[in-house]
This record gives structure tokens, C-alpha cells and sequence, in this order.
């Protein structure tokens, strides 16, 4: 499948599902995450749910890191690329033009290493190649950072193939659903 057919056929099925419905897929996507190993770290980026998009929710990993003390970060958009922030309880946020939540009155931090990075997606495949929204922000910062694990989560299983895949993608290490987490490949059954 083409990323442009993947693109679509996701967003399709995601804006498909009731608010009911991410809650409690996104509630078992952090259980299933707290069950891991790759909830141990001690640093984390995470993104911030763009509620319209229906994407999972992250704030029940985040308030999980919050109450185990671990160190947050996030992104926000600037110009072709992400400046970077520590995120805490009391960071304020607002949403940009896209709907994502953002830091706000908040200066932006230089980061060298972080530990682990959730990425958003629509799509994925069963070598742990990504489809994001086509800006191409987080494959440049994962490119250009050293993480030790990068997770991927998602309300859907897998594509066999992305087919239009570049040298300019990064690959995922794993990915976590509501029914489980699994490192790439993935076998199909």
C-alpha cells in the first residue's frame, strides 16, 4: 500500500470510532505499555492527542510517567521543524493551527538524549515502517537524535508493506495496539 492510500484508508477508520471507543482503546494501549519492559526508562517524548484527528490519547502514559517521577518531554512546530520542551503538570498548553496541543510561555530546551520517543501514526507496517500526516517533522527528528527505543501506537494491526518507503524514514523499534506490543517483523497469522 501506498502511503497515500494508507493515509486516507486510516484517518477513514479512525474517524470512524465514538470517543467511547478511543478511551478505552487508548486506556488498553497504556496497560498493555505498563506491562512492558519500555515502561521502565527514565527519560520519554511523547506527543499530545490531536483530539479532532481521534488520535489515542495519550494522557494516561503521561500522567503515569508523571506519577513515577520520570522525565517528559514534547514538541512543537516551528517552522520546518520541532523545538523541543519539558513537559510537567503544570506546563500550560494551547492548541496551534493544526489542533495540537502545545507548550505555551515556555522556553524551549536543548536536547541530546532521551530514552524513549511515542510517535504518532496512521499507519504501520509489519517491518515497523511509519505513516505519519506527510510533514515529515518526526522522521527528521528521529533522524537527528539519539533514542533508545522508539514506540508506535496504534488502534489498528499492521499493512503488510508500505510500499513508497525512502531512506528518509525511520523505522519504528516497536509497536503497541490495544491487544499487544511486539517488536519488527511482525509475523502474521
Amino acid at each position: 500500500m501506498q502511503k497515500k492510500e494508507a493515509r486516507k484508508k486510516f484517518l477513514k477508520l479512525r474517524s470512524l470510532l465514538t470517543n467511547d471507543e478511543i478511551l478505552y482503546k487508548s486506556e488498553q494501549i497504556f496497560l498493555v505499555w505498563k506491562k512492558t519492559i519500555l515502561s521502565d526508562y527514565n527519560s520519554y517524548h511523547i506527543f499530545l492527542t490531536i483530539s479532532d484527528k481521534n488520535e489515542i490519547d495519550t494522557s494516561f502514559i503521561l500522567n503515569y510517567l508523571w506519577m513515577k517521577q520520570k522525565k517528559v518531554y514534547c514538541s512543537k512546530v516551528n517552522n520546518n521543524s520541532l523545538l523541543h520542551y519539558e513537559l510537567t503538570p503544570e506546563t500550560k498548553l494551547k492548541k496551534n493551527w493544526w489542533g495540537i496541543p502545545e507548550p505555551m510561555d515556555q522556553k524551549n530546551i536543548l536536547i541530546k538524549n532521551i530514552d524513549c520517543i511515542f510517535t504518532p501514526l496512521l499507519a504501520y507496517d509489519i517491518l515497523g515502517n511509519r505513516v505519519g500526516y506527510g510533514k515529515g517533522y518526526y522522521d527528521n527528528f528521529l533522524r537527528n537524535y539519539n533514542f533508545s527505543t522508539k514506540i508506535g501506537v496504534s488502534f489498528f494491526d499492521p499493512i503488510e508493506a508500505i510500499e513508497d518507503i525512502t531512506t528518509s524514514d525511520i523505522p519504528l523499534d516497536y509497536i503497541i495496539t490495544p491487544s499487544y506490543c511486539s517488536g519488527f517483523p511482525i509475523e502474521v497469522k
